[in-house]
């Protein structure tokens, strides 16, 4: 019975390769919750913001939350004095992540995972654990929900279909000037859990071997 907090971006990439859905079940399997500030509900994009709601809501696990105003401008003075600046269509997301004590915040926005670390370490959190798309699905690898085949699969497309058109604009646009260190730094983000998974892999086929050959 895992929590979740997904921030918009989530949902629109999953929706695009078509995964949105079978992610959403999946997660019911395992008696998990989402939740999700209503602001970022209502950055889903114009074109299939109304499909990607409806099928949240259809999942039967999915909360969307309607933050306190004035709790939350009290959240956002307290971190501030920190030093964690919350800005821009995200900055709902720790503030429902803490009120709802979830287990994982799942978003690929590097800033919010740097301030949510920092939160985390600050005030000493251990729950609020980061955790990007990839990550969303080795969860669902490691809990026997998906095959490695298909988590493999649904990485790849993630990657080809919304990363590579996300990185194509940050490179082009002048105000973002993403430059080749951050580029790398996102390809990490793929690279580390399917490198850790596939270890797992072939180090769970050896031990077969080791005990049957």
């Amino acid at each position: 019975m895992t929590k979740f907090v997904f921030d918009a971006n989530v949902v629109i990439g999953l929706h695009k390769i078509h995964r949105l859905e079978c992610v959403m079940r999946k997660l019911g399997e395992l008696s998990d919750t989402v939740y999700m500030d209503e602001n970022n509900v209502h950055e889903l994009t114009r074109e299939s913001g109304i499909t990607q709601k409806r099928l949240l809501q259809q999942s039967g696990i999915f909360k969307e939350m309607s933050p306190d105003k004035e709790d939350f401008e009290r959240f956002k003075m307290d971190l501030a004095k920190n030093k964690i600046f919350l800005q821009g269509p995200d900055k709902y997301v720790p503030y429902i992540a803490q009120k709802q004590k979830v287990d994982h915040v799942v978003t690929f926005d590097l800033t919010v995972v740097r301030k949510i670390n920092v939160y985390r370490n600050q005030y000493e959190i251990k729950y609020m654990k980061p955790m990007t798309t990839v990550s969303l699905m080795r969860y669902l690898h490691m809990n026997n929900k998906i095959k490695f085949s298909e988590y493999l699969r649904v990485v790849l497309d993630y990657f080809k279909y919304v990363e590579m058109n996300n990185l194509f604009v940050a490179i082009k646009d002048p105000y973002r000037g993403w430059d080749i260190n951050a580029v790398k730094e996102r390809f990490q983000l793929y690279r580390d859990p399917l490198l850790e998974s596939l270890r797992e892999r072939v180090d769970g086929a050896q031990t077969r071997v080791d005990m049957y050959g």
